[in-house]
C-alpha cells in the first residue's frame, strides 16, 4: 500500500511548477524557426525529490520481480554478467 500523496494519485500545485531556459541548439541556418531552440526545464526542489521517490520505488518494485537469471535491466548487472553465467556452466 502507498502512502500519502501518492497513494491518492494528486500532486500539489506547487510540485507541478516549474520554468525553462530557452537556449539556442547550435550550427542551425535560420533561428527565426521555434525548432532552432530547445527548453531546459527547472522543476521545482520538491517536484525533483518527489521524482527520485517515485524513481526509487519503480526501480525496487521492478528488482523484485525479477528472477535471478534475469540480469539486463537491472542495477549492478548487465548482459555481459549473463554470458558469465553461460561460460561458467
Amino acid at each position: 500500500m502507498v502512502k500519502g500523496g501518492l497513494g491518492l494519485g494528486y500532486v500539489c500545485e506547487r510540485w507541478r511548477r516549474s520554468g525553462g531556459i530557452i537556449v539556442r541548439k547550435s550550427k542551425k541556418p535560420d533561428y527565426g524557426l521555434p525548432s532552432s531552440y530547445r527548453v531546459i526545464n527547472l522543476l521545482d526542489i520538491l517536484g525533483k525529490l518527489l521524482e527520485r521517490l517515485v524513481a526509487r520505488r519503480l526501480e525496487r518494485w521492478s528488482q523484485e520481480g525479477m528472477g535471478d537469471e534475469q540480469n539486463g535491466g537491472r542495477v549492478g548487472r548487465s548482459s555481459l554478467d549473463g554470458v558469465g553465467k553461460l561460460i561458467k556452466r
